[in-house]
């Protein structure tokens, strides 16, 4: 009833062998996953420093969204605040 036989062996090495490859891969999976992480994060804080040192060189020197106006006459999109002739003779807008 409990004797050993070849396929239960078989079985049993089987089953050991697969809990160890799959411990195994799912350690180097955590590991990848954890130096991905760090190194996104070392990337981000990186990132911050240079936009810092390029804030603190240039000052306030960011550029903000402007509105866009088309013209009705070339279809072109011009900042609403800066609306210059697109060098068309018909142009609405002040050359």
């Amino acid at each position: 009833m409990f004797g050993l036989s070849v396929s239960k062996i078989l079985l049993t090495l089987f089953v050991i062998a697969a809990v160890w490859y799959g411990w195994r891969a799912y350690n180097r999976y955590q590991a990848i996953r954890k130096q991905v992480r760090e190194e996104v994060e070392r990337a981000a804080q990186r990132g911050q420093a240079r936009g810092q040192a390029r804030d603190e060189t240039r000052g306030e020197a960011r550029v903000q969204a402007e509105d866009m106006v088309e013209c009705s006459t070339c279809g072109a999109f011009i900042a609403a605040g800066r609306q210059t002739s697109c060098g068309r003779k018909d142009c609405p807008y002040p050359g």
